[in-house]
């Protein structure tokens, strides 16, 4: 078995505001609000789609906690693929908007490969419950020292032969990850900027793991 070390830059804290769509929208109508209100494009935009699998036992102990286990299998529109697993650990708080979670990701050949890196924090029997495939709009918008990560997705999930598809609008807030600067306040900001903006958004605290098995775990 492949030996597998994690650095710093495989474990992360992940802290990020999540909005349901529920009309017609673009990456460039969200980017020109925050233009309006002294940010800066750091990155312009790009595209990506994402074909991940949700891992999960008999008992759906993960999704009970609130965690995520997947694959995922990445393509960007430079013909660039790559693959990874991720383990992400509910950590929120509920009194604020953003949702907060320890993401770790390895770069390994086989679900049992990553498993070896947690013992017992991961169920040993899991297996796929759920699929899903994404298309990604996303741009970096820079205000000071906050960097935010903005993602507008098309996810469409599947489960047995059905499937159901819908928009969601994600802000990452990097700056902690960069460079230790604590973001709390900056997320509160900005998510009172977007529910002033009048953009059809609707906060959200599920992942998409959540949101695909509320929507069709019962087939």
């Amino acid at each position: 078995m492949t030996q597998i070390n994690l650095t710093r830059n495989d474990i992360v804290r992940e802290r990020e505001i999540k909005y349901l769509v529920h009309d017609k929208l673009s990456l460039d109508d969200i980017l020109n609000v925050f233009m309006n209100n002294d940010y800066e494009l750091a990155n312009p935009p790009h595209k990506k789609s994402k074909d991940e699998i949700f891992y999960d036992d008999e008992h759906m102990t993960i999704l009970n906690r609130g965690d995520v286990f997947r694959e995922s299998h990445y393509r960007f529109n430079n013909d660039q693929t790559t693959h990874d697993f991720m383990y992400k650990m509910q950590n929120s708080n509920s009194n604020k908007p953003y949702v907060e979670r320890i993401e770790i990701r390895a770069k390994t050949n086989s679900i049992d490969e990553f498993k070896t890196l947690f013992g017992n924090n991961v169920p040993q029997n899991v297996q796929p419950v759920l699929h899903a495939s994404m298309e990604r709009d996303y741009a970096t918008v820079q205000k000071g020292d906050f960097l935010v990560i903005i993602t507008l997705d098309k996810t469409t999930y599947t489960k047995n032969d059905k499937t159901y598809t819908e928009y969601m609008a994600e802000f990452e807030d990097i700056s902690y990850v960069i460079s230790g600067i604590d973001n709390d306040a900056h997320l509160d900001n900005v998510h009172k900027l977007l529910t002033k903006s009048g953009l059809p958004l609707e906060l959200t605290k599920q992942s998409k793991y959540q949101r695909g098995w509320q929507k069709l775990g019962n087939y």
